[in-house]
C-alpha cells in the first residue's frame, strides 16, 4: 500500500482561487518537497481551470517491493454553494511499468483542518476511512501502465474560503486492507457502563483517534451510534469521545487500543471502543434557570 500525502499548501492555493483571492503572479508551483510529498498546482491562480497532480514515489522501502508510482490528478476544482462543499474531480493514473489487478480505490487517511468531512464516500464514511472505488473504460479487470481511471467527484464539506489538505492511500487488487477500529456511543440509562437491550445508540457524536506517526482521524457516530475507521496500520491508538453539552460520561471518555499484525500479514480489528453517556437537559441560549 502507498501512503500519499497531498500537502495542505497545494489545496490552499486551489481554495484561494475559488474564493477570488487571486495572487499577483501567474501560475504557481509549491516549493519542492520529498518525492512522496510533492503536490503541483497547474493553471492560473484566481482564474481559469485549476488542477493539481501528485506522483507517489516508487522503488522499495527497507528492501520490500512497493507498488507504484501512481498519479493522483485533481481537476475542475470548484465550490458548490448549494451543497456548501468543495468539489474535486479525481483521476488515478498507473504511472508504473507494471499492471495491477482491479479493483482500484482511494482511501482518505486524514483530513485537515479539523471539521472537514466528505459527503459522498462509497462506504458512507464522512472522515478518515472514506473510500472511493474507481472504474475504467475497459472491463479487462487489469490496471495497465499508463491507464487512467474515469474521474470521481469528491465532495469536501467545508466552508467557502477554508483551505484544506488530506492524506490518502491508493489500494490495488483489493479494497483497502488494514485494521478496523470502531465501537458505539450509547445512552447509558442506568449508568452501569453496560449496553443493555433497551439502551439505544447516540448519533452525531464526534470521535477523535490519534495513531502512530502523528496521524489523527475523526469519525462521527451514525444513526445507530456506531462508528468505525478502516485501513489502519498496526500500532497504538488513543480513542477519545469528544465532549457534547447534552452528554454526561458514564464510562471513561478515552481509551488506549493496540492493533497488532496478524500471521497472514494483515492487521487485527478492535470494535469494542464503546463509550457510555447519559443524556442531560441543557438550558437553551437566552434562558435563565431559577
Amino acid at each position: 500500500m502507498i501512503t500519499i500525502r497531498l500537502l495542505p499548501f497545494a489545496l490552499l492555493f486551489l481554495t484561494a482561487a475559488l474564493v477570488g483571492c487571486q495572487s499577483d503572479g501567474g501560475p504557481t508551483e509549491p516549493t519542492p518537497a520529498e518525492p512522496s510529498q510533492t503536490g503541483l498546482v497547474h493553471g492560473e491562480i484566481g482564474g481559469g481551470p485549476v488542477a493539481f497532480e501528485f506522483l507517489s514515489e516508487d522503488g522499495a522501502d527497507d528492501g520490500e517491493p512497493r507498488p507504484g508510482p501512481f498519479l493522483i490528478r485533481g481537476q475542475d476544482v470548484r465550490y458548490d454553494d448549494d451543497l456548501g462543499a468543495l468539489l474535486v474531480d479525481i483521476t488515478l493514473v498507473n504511472a508504473s511499468e507494471m499492471a495491477y489487478p482491479e479493483p482500484v480505490s482511494l482511501a482518505f487517511v486524514s483530513l485537515r483542518p479539523d471539521g472537514v468531512t466528505i459527503l459522498n464516500a462509497d462506504n458512507g464514511e464522512p472522515g478518515a476511512g472514506a473510500v472511493f472505488a474507481f472504474e475504467f473504460e475497459n472491463d479487462d479487470a487489469v490496471w495497465t501502465p499508463g491507464e487512467a481511471s474515469l474521474p470521481r467527484t469528491v465532495q469536501f464539506d467545508v466552508a467557502a474560503g477554508v483551505s484544506i489538505g488530506f492524506v490518502a492511500r491508493v489500494d490495488v487488487g483489493m479494497m483497502p486492507d488494514g485494521g478496523t477500529l470502531g465501537g458505539v456511543v450509547w445512552h447509558d440509562l442506568d449508568e452501569d457502563g453496560l449496553i443493555d437491550d433497551d439502551e439505544m445508540g447516540l448519533p452525531d457524536v464526534g470521535i477523535a483517534i490519534a495513531g502512530p506517526g502523528d496521524l489523527e482521524f475523526m469519525a462521527v457516530t451514525g444513526p445507530d451510534g456506531e462508528y468505525r475507521v478502516d485501513g489502519l496500520d498496526a500500532g497504538y491508538y488513543t480513542v477519545t469521545r469528544l465532549p457534547r453539552d447534552d452528554l454526561e460520561a458514564t464510562t471513561p471518555p478515552q481509551m488506549q487500543v493496540i492493533l497488532v499484525e496478524t500471521e497472514d500479514g494483515g492487521v487485527s480489528d478492535f470494535l469494542g471502543a464503546n463509550f457510555g453517556c447519559l443524556v442531560v437537559e441543557t438550558t437553551p441560549p437566552g434562558e435563565i434557570e431559577v
